[in-house]
């Protein structure tokens, strides 16, 4: 299970250094917008990540093959 997600790694990755790590190194950290957007951005890769692993089990029932 663990090893279908790896292919999730990057593109979250590359999503929140661009979402909140550009921005925060453009000194947005002290904006409430931004903590505002932040957390939206951290609460959408808190609903991704799981219904992923769970799109990702359901799919390794049916007897597919994983990603890696």
């Amino acid at each position: 299970m663990r090893n279908s997600l790896g292919w999730l790694v990057v593109p979250i990755a590359a999503y929140l250094v661009i979402t909140l790590g550009l921005p925060a190194a453009n000194g947005a950290l002290h904006s409430s917008a931004f903590l505002t957007h932040a957390r939206w951005v951290v609460l959408g890769c808190a609903v991704i990540i799981p219904t992923a692993a769970g799109i990702a089990r359901l799919w390794a029932l049916a007897g597919h093959r994983g990603h890696s």
